[in-house]
């Protein structure tokens, strides 16, 4: 336990400093971060679109409630 008390609180935080250093990442990034920067931007249009989804949702309730209901009860019907 102590060990992994030791390793928790001095190495650790020691690895994290080193590997977690913040970058710049533009359209010019080569390698990596060329890769990261294509993702991120297909992350935040894809953030985005969900969002505007959920709004939209969220301002119609009644159409969703009701499609809920529909979606739950219709099958039972058909038997």
């Amino acid at each position: 336990m102590l060990i992994s008390a030791f390793v928790a609180l001095s190495l650790t935080p020691a690895l994290c400093s080193i590997f977690l250093k913040p970058h710049h990442i533009d359209q010019k990034s080569r390698g990596l971060n060329y890769l990261f920067y294509h993702f991120n931007k297909w992350f935040n249009r894809r953030t985005e679109g969900y969002t505007n989804n959920v709004k939209i949702a969220i301002r119609h309730s009644r159409y969703v409630v009701l499609l809920l209901v529909l979606l739950i009860f219709g099958p039972i019907s058909c038997f």
